[in-house]
């Protein structure tokens, strides 16, 4: 049997960079869950990030630590919600959409 993963058919992470559509809601509707596959979103762009030469957000966390594969590093950083800044887009089924940064969660997966 499949999951509910709340009101969403479509998840996203954007870049601030990207131009916002007219058809977003400023009221949440749904709740400050993030889902796992949001994470696994987020936590795998932040991988390929630093692959391609990105800079660590906690440069002392990894020299104190010794932490030198980039999944490990991504995710010591979503542990201490010291990512850049992104978004993930919520697509509603009434075709608009929400916004979530790291800031608005209140429950994470483990």
């Amino acid at each position: 049997m499949e999951e509910d993963f709340g009101n969403t058919d479509i998840l996203e992470v954007i870049d601030v960079d990207d131009k916002f559509e007219d058809m977003y809601s400023k009221e949440k509707r749904t709740p400050p869950v993030m889902w796992w596959n949001e994470k696994s979103c987020i936590i795998s762009k932040r991988i390929k990030q630093l692959n391609r030469g990105k800079k660590t957000t906690i440069p002392d966390v990894v020299e104190t630590e010794k932490i030198i594969k980039s999944y490990d590093i991504a995710m010591k950083e979503f542990d201490l919600g010291k990512l850049p800044k992104y978004y993930i887009k919520r697509r509603l089924p009434n075709g608009i959409y929400e916004l979530w940064s790291h800031e608005d969660f209140e429950f994470f997966p483990k």
